[in-house]
């Protein structure tokens, strides 16, 4: 049908980046519950070049599907770095997404330091209270809402200024993780 040959587009590596996200916007529009045309668009993310995962996303954030959360957290680290904040938004969107985004902080999975401030805090205060209850016991592991007491933050973290670099490590650190997107002298 309609919806199969708009995914086929969406799918498609030679179609434009254009074409793909208008195709991903009318399978969302035309079923927007529906969780096939969900999983299919999410499925595109992977490995595809950031402007297509920003319209990607942007098609998705129409979605109603109930496993779009779950969906796009398991693409959440193949994303450009530029384009998880769009994913993490749309994810928790649902109390579905927000539950398997804790679970998989539970299990090493994903990390706190995905979010926003404000996404901790939303978190935090879920009115579901399971989701929040949940998300205040991770938070209080380490997960990352700031003291209030700023000089206790400032005494925790002192010895930290003691350490020395490896110059070595850190730049092995940069390739790996950073410069996808940075540029620091040649690298």
């Amino acid at each position: 049908g309609l919806a199969k040959g708009l995914l086929a587009t969406v799918a498609d590596r030679q179609a434009s980046v254009a074409d793909r996200v208008a195709a991903a916007r009318q399978a969302v529009d035309f079923a927007p519950a529906d969780e096939a045309v969900a999983k299919s668009i999410t499925a595109a993310l992977a490995g595809a070049e950031p402007a297509l995962q920003t319209g990607l996303l942007g098609a998705l954030g129409g979605s109603r599907s109930k496993s779009l959360g779950g969906e796009l957290l398991g693409q959440v680290k193949g994303l450009a770095p530029t384009v998880r904040s769009s994913a993490m938004r749309i994810a928790l969107t649902t109390p579905a997404g927000a539950s398997a985004f804790l679970a998989a902080v539970e299990q090493g999975e994903l990390r706190f330091d995905m979010l926003s401030l404000d996404q901790k805090t939303a978190l935090s205060t879920h009115p579901d209270n399971a989701i929040a209850t949940k998300a205040r016991m991770l938070l209080a592991k380490g997960g990352g809402l700031p003291d209030a007491n700023r000089q206790k933050v400032i005494d925790t973290l002192h010895h930290v200024l003691a350490k020395t670099g490896d110059p070595v490590t850190g730049k092995q650190a940069f390739v790996k993780h950073c410069a996808k997107c940075h540029k620091h002298g040649d690298v």
